[in-house]
């Protein structure tokens, strides 16, 4: 049996706007693992699910600086389903100190005006550009096209 981690709590019983903002300060992390389990997150009495989220470790400067080892730093994001309330716990640190650039994202305010636009059936190039006069983005802070294709196309499916 493995033994548990030290986690350490960074946030408790924040909701998403606040986590989203949060999560966009860290380094370069990927989801590992993502299940459902007993809520432990909210008071609630009746039994209802939560989202465990496992974070890890993707920064490029960490990779360069330990290439044969892994970053240390973990993350474990918790989610309650029906009071969206969200805890964040961190175990370890990050080798390096240093942060490599991370490429644009869609936030949640792009991703609600590219689902409106993909309902008119609206093609994914003509989206972005509706995202960069929507919300005054640059070439440098525009997401890819590939990243509005795969968007657009798993919210259709």
């Amino acid at each position: 049996m493995p033994r548990a981690l030290p986690w350490t709590e960074l946030v408790v019983g924040l909701n998403q706007e606040d986590i989203d903002l949060l999560l966009g300060s860290f380094k370069s992390y990927i989801i590992v693992k993502s299940d459902h389990v007993p809520c432990t997150v909210c008071t609630n009495a009746v039994p209802h699910n939560m989202r465990k989220r496992l974070l890890r470790c993707a920064c490029n400067e960490c990779k360069a600086a330990m290439p044969y080892a892994g970053c240390e730093w973990r993350g474990k994001l918790l989610k309650c389903e029906q009071e969206d309330l969200l805890d964040l716990f961190k175990v370890g640190s990050h080798v390096s100190t240093r942060r490599s650039l991370r490429p644009p994202r869609i936030t949640r305010a792009m991703q609600s005006f590219a689902n409106e636009m993909a309902d008119q059936v609206l093609k994914p190039a003509r989206i972005r550009t509706g995202l960069m006069r929507k919300f005054k983005l640059g070439l440098d802070t525009l997401p890819p096209l590939k990243v509005v294709q795969r968007f657009v196309y798993n919210y259709l499916a």
